[in-house]
């Protein structure tokens, strides 16, 4: 993914105001999962390079963006052809975008009741995917396969499926339930893992008066922030 170079003034004001983001700012802040796998195993020699050469066509591109737009994030949206424009506007609006310049680019990766339309191309651009439902993740990661070359990947073990992996984006998540699919999965380290405290029935943490919607965009926000962090402190994913 690409590295952007943060001004260091930018950076330390980032480290500073996180910690009070986190607490104050949005009513829900997402948790990471816990319980995956995170040692990583070859598959096969030629899924490991396969993957190992998109990581570098991603750090590639990078090192091309370097300079042009630091604060440039790729966001795919996996519902039907327009029916993601909710959540791109209460994104594109929210406040963390708002106080750290982050600019956003939507690409619409249907996922549900459509035939996939991922290809390496596009996913080499994506930094995260926001998935409203279990299906979404599950198709999500079938045209993964499909780039991979791969045919049955649920016949591997946990391990082996991390190193997989899921195209190396973060998953933002609308409840837990999807949350709990990616986890299961067992293609997505815990803390790439973001969603809000509410479930499909309703059940929610605490109380509060934004709805589903805006808890969402909240806890996405969260997760554009940490991978700015994570880019420019060469933490990887």
């Amino acid at each position: 993914m690409r590295k952007p170079l943060l001004h260091s003034a930018m950076v330390a004001w980032m480290s500073m105001v996180f910690p009070i983001l986190s607490a104050n700012a949005f009513s829900i802040v997402p948790r990471p999962l816990v319980g995956l796998p995170v040692t990583r195993m070859t598959v096969t020699t030629t899924t490991q390079n396969q993957k190992e050469d998109l990581m570098l066509t991603k750090l590639s591109n990078d090192d091309d963006n370097n300079g042009k737009d630091e604060n440039f994030l790729t966001v795919a949206t996996t519902q039907s052809i327009g029916e993601n424009d909710e959540i791109q506007q209460a994104l594109s609006k929210h406040d963390m975008c708002r106080m750290l310049g982050i600019k956003l680019k939507f690409v619409e990766v249907p996922c549900v009741g459509d035939d996939g339309s991922l290809d390496s191309n596009l996913l080499q651009d994506i930094d995260l995917v926001c998935f409203q439902s279990e299906e979404a993740v599950k198709q999500w990661l079938q045209q993964i396969d499909k780039i991979l070359g791969i045919e049955d990947s649920d016949s591997l073990e946990g391990p082996e499926k991390l190193a997989l992996g899921n195209g190396d984006v973060v998953a933002a998540c609308m409840y837990t339930e999807v949350a709990n699919v990616c986890l299961q999965s067992s293609r997505w380290e815990s803390r790439n893992i973001y969603y809000p405290n509410i479930n499909k029935a309703g059940m929610r943490a605490t109380d509060s008066d934004k709805n589903d919607l805006e808890k969402w965009a909240d806890s996405t926000a969260q997760a554009f922030g940490d991978i700015m962090e994570r880019k420019f402190w060469g933490g990887g994913w």
